[in-house]
């Protein structure tokens, strides 16, 4: 494109001076009626790729017992034989299907080369506390705190282990904390996208799965940043945990996991085709409704024990902070809470609170305005055989997590 200075503007084209903001409102007409009727094609969405963080001599993360490696490949496998078996017309393709090592550029050429619809990672997260645990999903993008930026470099770093790392990435190096921000500034062409698929997956995690979800973050992946479609980055726990590392490295806990993945690419999908004319919304509303455990009435789930069922309403006016106080709670989900597989021991009452989708989330009597005397009550509860006890945060009486 040619930019004349004004008073550059040879004297003979002023004569055309009038008819330039009719030109570029009709070049811009042009271009927008292009792209309306780009988007009335049915789109189809026929490929994702499936990939497992680390792997080879890289381990990844590694704590009570386990590495990151191996429960990423057994939850990206679970992953890719959901999608192949329930969603027909949807090639697989994984970054790696055995123990090994594939360099963080590779992954991304992988699914570039493959012209894929999405980009899954599929990592498991650490921390210094043994007490921090919950699911996080990042897209590409300028991290928010301190957290996600420590998380950021240690998926980074796994280019230490590649040969001629600074010319592969340009001069980055992860050792540097301003690289990791400067990274980070970067913003995806899909970020839309992928903070939907986030989004998505972080509910299936959190409602289906019955995890702890953390959210969705936006951070500098060196994988996210060199993909060219919508992509995600999930840490789907903690293994510095010991209850959650122990449920990663269960068959059921990678099923639960896995499914989780899978549901939310259905989800994803179904969305993404039903605004392209792909596909009708009632064929959605049929789909999801074979795949949703309808709610079941809690009112005779404790009929014949000495458990009794209460509701307690918020509580009022608190001394020290009236607007924030804590609460556990201790198991979430659609249908009724079998109280025989737990020691129920010290546990007299139990609060349920049904939300409006039919989940039932199932909570100790009570408050805490100090939030480490709530963790330590957690911990306790965790003791009992209550392993996905967690600490609600309520401001102004409204849950925040």
């Amino acid at each position: 494109m040619i930019i004349f200075v004004r008073s550059e503007i040879p004297t003979k084209l002023k004569i055309f001076r009038p008819f330039l903001f009719f030109i570029i409102l009709w070049t811009v007409f042009t271009a927008f009626k292009t792209v309306k009727k780009a988007e009335s094609f049915n789109y189809k969405f026929t490929k994702v790729v499936i990939d497992a963080g680390h792997g080879g001599k890289d381990p990844g993360a590694m704590a009570n017992g386990v590495k990151e490696k191996d429960i990423n490949l057994a939850i990206a496998l679970k992953t890719g034989a959901y999608i192949k078996s329930n969603l027909p017309g949807v090639e697989v393709v994984y970054t790696r299907s055995t123990d090994k090592f594939i360099e963080l550029i590779e992954r991304a050429e992988i699914a570039n080369q493959a012209n894929a619809d999405l980009f899954i990672s599929i990592h498991c997260n650490s921390s210094p506390s043994p007490a921090i645990h919950g699911t996080e999903t990042y897209v590409m993008g300028p991290h928010k705190s301190k957290e996600n930026l420590e998380v950021a470099k240690r998926e980074n770093e796994v280019i230490l282990l590649e040969n001629d790392y600074l010319k592969t990435y340009d001069g980055f190096d992860p050792r540097k904390p301003e690289t990791h921000i400067i990274l980070s500034l970067y913003q995806n062409a899909h970020r839309k996208e992928s903070t939907e698929l986030a989004s998505l997956l972080e509910d299936q995690l959190g409602n289906r799965a019955g995890r702890y979800s953390r959210g969705v973050s936006p951070a500098g992946f060196i994988v996210l940043f060199k993909t060219a479609m919508p992509s995600i980055l999930v840490e789907t726990g903690f293994i510095t945990n010991a209850n959650e590392a122990k449920f990663l490295n269960s068959e059921d806990g990678q099923s639960l996991i896995a499914s989780a993945i899978y549901r939310s690419v259905k989800e994803y999908k179904n969305k993404l085709e039903s605004k392209s004319g792909s596909i009708t919304p009632s064929r959605i509303e049929s789909e999801t409704k074979t795949t949703v455990t309808p709610p079941v009435k809690n009112t005779e789930v404790y009929e014949n024990t000495a458990l009794k069922v209460s509701f307690t309403p918020p509580p009022s006016e608190k001394a020290d902070n009236p607007s924030l106080y804590f609460k556990i709670q201790l198991y979430t989900s659609y249908d009724n809470f079998n109280i025989n597989k737990v020691n129920l021991k010290n546990v007299k009452e139990i609060e349920i609170e049904t939300t409006d989708k039919g989940i039932k989330k199932y909570m100790l009597p009570g408050i805490f305005t100090e939030y480490k005397e709530a963790e330590e009550s957690q911990n306790k509860m965790m003791g009992y055989g209550f392993n996905k006890a967690t600490v609600i945060i309520f401001k102004n009486n409204i849950r925040q997590n």
